[in-house]
């Protein structure tokens, strides 16, 4: 198991426990223990045990649904548990639980900041070419963020650093 001090951001030392969640649960089955599952449900308990430590900082996936997890895990349901790992080790690598928040509320401004920031990113690691459609996304979820909360001065120093 990692730890904090093994890592420079705790948003990847997250993404890394919930993406080797991902994988230990879909290892399970529900046809009864064997040696090899047992070693997985105990590597899985205790990253459950890790991320119960981290997981109330974060709005994603939320406590309520982390919680069902961790009780999907004590009653061996494993074909819900890894239902659920995978989704929200998805939505976390994708950035997709951003843009259902965007969904829900078009004025969010701290989910339009990091749609926006993922997409300034892909589009500066691809050589920022002029006609790449991540710019534009950037551009419209950055300018989008200011209109809702105009106090950012991050947000507005990246809109003119990048000419968006």
């Amino acid at each position: 198991m990692q730890s904090m001090s093994d890592y420079y951001s705790a948003i990847q030392l997250r993404l890394d426990q919930w993406s080797a969640l991902r994988e230990l649960t879909a290892g399970l089955d529900n046809h009864g223990m064997h040696a090899t599952q047992e070693k997985s449900r105990a590597a899985i308990a205790e990253l459950l045990q890790s991320l119960a430590l981290i997981e109330p900082y974060w709005a994603f996936p939320g406590m309520a649904a982390f919680e069902q997890i961790q009780r999907a895990f004590q009653s061996g349901s494993n074909d819900r548990l890894a239902f659920a790992c995978n989704a929200i080790s998805r939505a976390l690598a994708s950035g997709a639980y951003r843009r259902r928040a965007i969904e829900l509320d078009a004025a969010y401004w701290p989910a339009l900041n990091g749609v926006g920031v993922n997409a300034l990113n892909a589009w500066i690691k691809a050589g920022k070419p002029a006609d790449d459609p991540r710019r534009d996304e950037a551009r419209a979820m950055l300018q989008r963020s200011m209109k809702a909360n105009p106090d950012q001065p991050k947000v507005a120093s990246l809109l003119l650093k990048y000419q968006l």
